[in-house]
């Protein structure tokens, strides 16, 4: 791969309405609520 082409991944925690937590990685650079 290009280097310097790519957003860069971050570690983000998804909180759903269930009240579930997990977390990902994302090109997000805040938490995420679904």
């Amino acid at each position: 791969m290009k280097q310097g082409i790519h957003p860069a991944y971050n570690e983000i925690t998804v909180h759903c309405a269930c009240g579930d937590t997990f977390k990902t990685r994302s090109t997000r650079k805040e938490d995420l609520s679904v």
